[in-house]
């Protein structure tokens, strides 16, 4: 994804960036709740979604480092 879903460190990578409004604490907690709340869409579909974000405010999907999820094996899947 690329995005904690929280302002923790700063509204957007990039300063500069351009034609895009910059999120705000009650913006980030909206998109939080809507992702969390698409699981089950997801698992319906069998889509594995994992969170490798070590700031990420998600809190319904599997979190893992980045080379627990490349590793691909279940025992390095652990619940939120």
């Amino acid at each position: 994804m690329g995005f904690d879903m929280n302002l923790s460190t700063g509204a957007h990578w990039n300063k500069d960036y351009q034609g895009v409004g910059k999120p705000d604490k009650a913006r980030t907690e909206s998109w939080r709740a809507s992702l969390d709340a698409a699981r089950p869409q997801f698992d319906r579909l069998g889509v594995e979604v994992v969170n490798i974000g070590e700031r990420s405010s998600l809190k319904s999907f599997n979190k893992m480092s980045l080379a627990e999820a490349l590793d691909g094996s279940d025992d390095a899947r652990r619940s939120a």
